[in-house]
């Protein structure tokens, strides 16, 4: 079929403009292709660039993880140190409070309250002809007036600032009467906290032990007989450890 010069002028003009279209695309391409591969100045990546940004990125990234997996194992260790912490308070606040309890049942602190204070003395008015052994204060005398102190109820007891415990000896040396490997001479003042009533009345009786020491002379009642309702009576002032004995380990 023959074309016109019209048609083909026509023709020839889509022609050009196709060509004109591919190759502008082509030129954008290409453009964009040298763009691409053009070295990282002015904001623009290469295609090495790109891949060292995203394992740069990933590393980042995997960095981040670690670091927050590290952080949250701290804070495991943290919260796991904080009730450690805790519960090794309590334990020390449990020993220390037992340790305290033991060295008051024992002895071995200053203490305070009501009581009694009792007074012995050799009796300086024995006759020429009495027995003078029945007119002094002896170590059998002492401990047997701790003994019913005790059993009256008292919860601390001294003689002469002597803290008397489950340790504690009497025993007689001359004029002197040895408690606690200290010799101690009259007047005996002994202090015992307690009950001040009920422990001056079982004490004092008719059939008391203070009745006993009043027949020989010893104290008077109710002057050396005297209630308290503030009496301080100290530690136990020795060790209280064994040089010998020794546990046995199965």
């Amino acid at each position: 079929m023959l074309l016109n010069p019209g048609e083909r002028t026509m023709k020839f003009n889509e022609s050009k403009m196709l060509i004109l279209i591919v190759c502008a695309i082509l030129g954008f391409l290409l453009a964009s292709q040298i763009s691409f591969i053009k070295p990282n100045t002015g904001g623009v990546y290469t295609f090495k660039s790109y891949q060292q940004a995203v394992a740069q990125i990933r590393k980042l990234n995997s960095e981040i993880g670690i670091l927050d997996s590290q952080k949250r194992k701290l804070e495991s260790d943290l919260s796991k140190f904080n009730m450690n912490s805790q519960s090794t308070s309590q334990i020390i606040k449990q020993l220390g409070d037992e340790l305290y309890k033991h060295d008051f049942e024992e002895g071995l602190l200053d203490v305070k309250g009501p009581g009694i204070i009792i007074t012995l003395s050799d009796n300086p008015y024995a006759g020429e002809y009495d027995d003078p052994a029945f007119h002094i204060v002896h170590d059998l005398d002492l401990r047997e007036l701790v003994w019913m102190l005790k059993n009256e109820g008292a919860e601390a007891i001294s003689v002469n600032g002597q803290r008397v415990i489950h340790k504690t000896e009497f025993s007689c040396d001359g004029p002197t009467i040895i408690i606690n490997g200290e010799g101690l001479t009259p007047p005996y003042i002994i202090k015992a906290i307690g009950d001040p009533n009920t422990i001056s009345y079982a004490l004092s009786r008719e059939d008391g032990i203070l009745r006993d020491f009043e027949k020989r002379g010893l104290l008077s009642i109710p002057d050396d007989l005297k209630r308290s309702d503030n009496i301080t009576i100290v530690r136990y002032g020795k060790s209280t450890g064994y040089q010998y004995m020794q546990p046995v380990k199965d």
